[in-house]
C-alpha cells in the first residue's frame, strides 16, 4: 500500500510517498517546496502528485503534519497566509475522510521518535532512562514547538502543545534588556519571539542597537540581510563560519534562552524517558549546543537543579523525523 505524508513548516513544505510491503517501508518519491511560492497546500500537493508520476488511485491514506494547532480537522497556519481542512485533503486525493488526517507537527515528531537511529542522536546529558516516564520534545525552527509522548500497552500517545507561546521569562540583566527592547514593539513578548529563527533575528537587532556591546555591525552581513532570504541562517553562518562578534553574541543569547526554555519544559513534565531537542536550528548549532552553555541554563533551576541532572537530554540530528512520523501515522490509518 502507498501513503502520502507531509510536513508543513513556516518556510518549507515536504511531501513524501511511502510504500509499505511485508511490514517494510520504502520511500517512492519525496520533494521539498517553498511554501510561499504557492497559494494553498492543495496546490502544492497537486504539483507533487503530478511530478511523482504515481497513480493517485494507489494512495490509500494521507497524514499531513502542520505547524500550528489543528481544530475540528482544520488548520490556520501561524506563519503562512493559507490553511487546509481534512475535507479538502480528502477531495484532492479522492479518499474517504476517515483515511486522511491533519496533525500538529510536533505530534508527527512524537510518532517518528521510534524511527530515530542512534547515529542521529547527540547526547547532551546522560541519565538512566525510565521507560514508564514521558518523553518531552522542544524544537526551534521557524517557530518553537513543544510536545509530550507517552506509551501504554505498546501504543504511542502524543500530546502536542502550544507552549512556545508562553511568556518569555528573562533571567539576567541582558535578557531583561532584550525583553524591554521587544516590548517597545510588541504587545506581548512570548518565548517564540526569541527562541526560533525569526527570534534569533530579533536578538541580533537588539545586540546591534545596544551601545553596551561596543562592537561595529558587519557591513557585509548587513548588506546580505538587506538582500532578503533567510536572515537567521545568515546570522548563524556569520557566527559559526566567520566569527562575527555581533552574530556570536546573538547566538550566545539564543543558546542560553533555549537551554532555559528546555529546562522549564523538563520541570513541567519530568521526562525521564528523555527530553529531545528537535527542529532545524539545533543541528546547525550543534557545537554551540555541546559547549556547556545550553545545559548550564537547562540546569539553572535553583532548588531543582539536582533533579534536572536526572533527565536524559538528546539533540535529534535527523531533520526527517517529522515526515517519518506522519508516514507512520498514515500507515496506521490503513489498518483501521
Amino acid at each position: 500500500m502507498i501513503v502520502l505524508a507531509g510536513d508543513v513548516g513556516g518556510t518549507n513544505t515536504r511531501l513524501q510517498l511511502t510504500e509499505c510491503k511485508d511490514k517494510k517501508s520504502k520511500v517512492l518519491f519525496a520533494k521539498k517546496y517553498l511554501a510561499v511560492d504557492f497559494k494553498s497546500l492543495s496546490a502544492i500537493i497537486e504539483k507533487f502528485l503530478a511530478e511523482s508520476a504515481i497513480d493517485k488511485a494507489l494512495i490509500k491514506a494521507a497524514c499531513i503534519a502542520v505547524a500550528g494547532p489543528v481544530k475540528n480537522g482544520a488548520i490556520e497556519f501561524t506563519n503562512l497566509p493559507w490553511g487546509l481542512t481534512e475535507t479538502e485533503l480528502a477531495e484532492v486525493l479522492t479518499l474517504d475522510i476517515s483515511k486522511v488526517k491533519l496533525i500538529n507537527d510536533f505530534a508527527s515528531i512524537g510518532y517518528g521518535l521510534d524511527s530515530i537511529e542512534t547515529k542521529d542522536l547527540v547526547c547532551l546529558q546522560q541519565a538512566p532512562i525510565d521507560q514508564n516516564a514521558p518523553v518531552a520534545m522542544v524544537g526551534a525552527g521557524t517557530g518553537i514547538g513543544m510536545g509530550i509522548v507517552t506509551k501504554h500497552d505498546n501504543k504511542t500517545f502524543v500530546y502536542p502543545s502550544e507552549g512556545g507561546h508562553q511568556d518569555f521569562a528573562p533571567v539576567d540583566d541582558e535578557q531583561i534588556g532584550l525583553f524591554q527592547f521587544l516590548k517597545k514593539k510588541l504587545h506581548r513578548v512570548s518565548i517564540e519571539r526569541i527562541c526560533c529563527g525569526p527570534g534569533l533575528v530579533n536578538i541580533y537587532k537588539y545586540v546591534v542597537a545596544n551601545p553596551l556591546y561596543n562592537q561595529p555591525e558587519s557591513p557585509e552581513l548587513r548588506r546580505d540581510m538587506h538582500k532578503g532570504g533567510d536572515q537567521a541562517q545568515l546570522i548563524t553562518q556569520y557566527a559559526v563560519e566567520k566569527g562575527d562578534p555581533m552574530s556570536l553574541r546573538a547566538v550566545d543569547i539564543f543558546i542560553r534562552v533555549y537551554g532555559a526554555v528546555a529546562g522549564n519544559m523538563a520541570l513541567a513534565t519530568l521526562p525521564k524517558r528523555g527530553l529531545y531537542i528537535v527542529g532545524g536550528i539545533a543541528p546547525k548549532l550543534i557545537k554551540q549546543m555541546q559547549d556547556g552553555r545550553f545545559m548550564k541554563n537547562f540546569h539553572d533551576k535553583g532548588r531543582m537543579t539536582g533533579l534536572m541532572k536526572e533527565i536524559p537530554v538528546f539533540v535529534v540530528m535527523d531533520t526527517d523525523v517529522g515526515i517519518k512520523g506522519a508516514s507512520a501515522f498514515a500507515l496506521s490509518l490503513c489498518e483501521k
